[in-house]
């Protein structure tokens, strides 16, 4: 690792070469959707390689958000604890 490499910089180019070995196979829809307009607007999951991925199901070419597991175990915890209720 460089002087200019941050340590954050690294675990995330670790995230992408993991996240790139996530088939699209591996994405699930959640069960209810919400519609605006003639598609549904949700989201597709997929948990692999250490890496959890989420993208637009109805536009899975476009950008891939990337987290860890913990990232998104905390994330998950917020919204089940009503933290973005007001969002």
């Amino acid at each position: 690792m460089s002087a200019n490499t941050s340590s954050e910089e690294v675990f995330m180019r670790s995230l992408k070469k993991r996240a790139m070995k996530i088939p699209d196979s591996a994405f699930k829809k959640p069960k209810n959707t919400v519609y605006f307009g003639p598609l549904p607007t949700c989201v597709a999951v997929a948990q692999k390689n250490g890496v959890v991925a989420i993208r637009n199901s109805n536009d899975p070419e476009k950008v891939t958000s990337l987290f860890s597991k913990r990232e998104w175990k905390t994330f998950v915890k917020a919204v089940k604890a009503g933290e973005f209720d007001a969002v």
